[in-house]
């Protein structure tokens, strides 16, 4: 009679190689700090729509973009003032208005904003409490690729902020979010709410640090 025996520890001291390689990460997903849009952290507006708010009265700095030819003149006409928060800019020699990216000519106004009430559109909770279950599985495949050693815990981590990135930005762009105010649709030229420049929803992203560190 014979006995064989299969020693599994290999996958276990794999597992616990990458673990000690890491140094103890996690990967947290969502609008993260730093990135800036006229003046406000596009971090601070996405916790906004998030919650809710009322933004009391203000004055804050707007910067308004334009475009001028290769001969110091406007590239063409605009058929229409600009109106921000209800402050009208007029069109200077036809000037047309357009975006950070297409602009070379840019000047700085101080605009009144009055009182505005902004909805709870809870666009990061909804995607996280509807998909908890399918967000578990990933990680467990993931922890199961590291362990058979098919990945590593960065990659399996990569994998897991790319999956959540996606679905928080199609919780942005597709969910059932209370309607945009007429003054906003008047103000955006659109009724789609929680996209305007798309910028908030560009700057979704995903970040790896080391576990216990992140920021609310």
């Amino acid at each position: 009679m014979s006995v064989k025996i299969q020693d599994k520890r290999i996958n276990f001291d794999r597992l616990k190689r990458e673990l000690e390689k890491s140094g103890g990460k996690e990967v947290v997903a969502g609008i993260q700090q730093g990135a800036v849009n006229d003046g406000l952290q596009v971090a601070q507006y996405a916790t906004w729509n998030e919650f809710g708010a009322v933004i009391k009265a203000h004055t804050r700095d707007v910067t308004i973009y334009r475009k001028i030819n290769s001969k110091g003149g406007f590239s063409s006409r605009a058929t229409k003032n600009l109106n921000v928060a209800g402050t009208e800019f007029k069109r200077v020699s036809g000037a047309r208005f357009t975006r950070k990216e297409k602009s070379n000519y840019a000047t700085t106004h101080t605009v009144n904003f009055g009182q505005r009430t902004i909805p709870s559109r809870p666009f990061m909770r909804t995607y996280f409490e509807e998909n908890i279950n399918t967000l578990e599985k990933v990680m467990q495949n993931g922890v199961r690729a590291v362990v058979t050693g098919r990945s590593t815990i960065t990659q399996a981590l990569n994998a897991a902020g790319v999956r959540m990135v996606d679905g928080i930005k199609k919780s942005i762009r597709n969910g059932n979010w209370e309607a945009n105010s007429q003054a906003t649709i008047r103000r955006k030229k659109s009724a789609k709410p929680l996209i305007d420049s798309g910028v908030m929803l560009n700057s979704v992203t995903f970040a790896i640090h080391d576990y216990g560190t992140t920021k609310e």
